[in-house]
């Protein structure tokens, strides 16, 4: 029982590495050609020329994911987005075609920055773009959309937070892969969303309301 327990554990990721995430970069890959762009890529912060201790590598997920999440917020008529580690820039084009109106991106890389400036530029998308840390950077004043996508640790997260908590203006956070969310307010919590691929993985995003 141990044996086929084992070889079905080893089937599935064989599936998972070789099959799925690669049929998965082809659909990113295919999405991005549609919009003469390119985000579907890869980066390790050490290819950035950034201490891998001050946060996560640049990936991205999926323009369906994307959809799906961004629509919560703006059915809720929230009209401003801000990506905080916005990388090549496939979410703020995502907010832009689902009818965000005013759109900015952070991230701490210079590199990154002109990589989504010339992707904004290709999609006729104006949007604010700023390279800068977080603990530097004051939020957009108005009702506003973050999303991230765990470009920092523990210690930024909880810093943003702050900054959230001392808004006189409401803020809704998408956290997707959520690896620090106890440091968010639980009774903020409005939704989960969990994409489970097959049984293959679980993909998780959690939705936050400050008020």
């Amino acid at each position: 029982m141990k044996s086929r327990k084992i070889a079905r554990t080893y089937l599935f990721q064989v599936f998972r590495h070789k099959i799925y995430l690669p049929f998965l970069h082809l659909k990113g890959f295919l999405n991005d050609s549609a919009r003469n762009i390119s985000t579907q890529k890869i980066f390790e912060l050490s290819d950035l020329n950034i201490d891998p201790s001050s946060g996560t590598r640049y990936e991205t997920i999926s323009y369906k994911s994307l959809r799906n999440i961004l629509k919560v917020p703006f059915e809720m008529s929230f009209n401003q987005f801000l990506d905080i580690g916005c990388g090549l820039g496939r979410s703020i084009i995502v907010a832009h075609e689902i009818g965000f109106k005013e759109l900015h991106g952070l991230d701490i890389s210079d590199q990154l920055i002109k990589m989504c400036k010339d992707n904004l530029i290709k999609s006729k998308i104006e949007a604010k773009l700023t390279c800068q840390d977080i603990l530097d950077y004051d939020l957009p004043a108005g009702d506003l959309v973050i999303y991230i996508f765990n470009p920092f640790g523990k210690e930024r997260i909880e810093f943003l937070l702050n900054k959230v908590k001392n808004r006189s203006y409401n803020t809704f956070i998408i956290y997707h892969n959520p690896k620090h969310s106890d440091s968010f307010d639980s009774k903020n919590l409005i939704q989960q969303k969990i994409n489970k691929h097959f049984g293959l993985y679980d993909e998780k995003t959690f939705l936050y309301l400050y008020e």
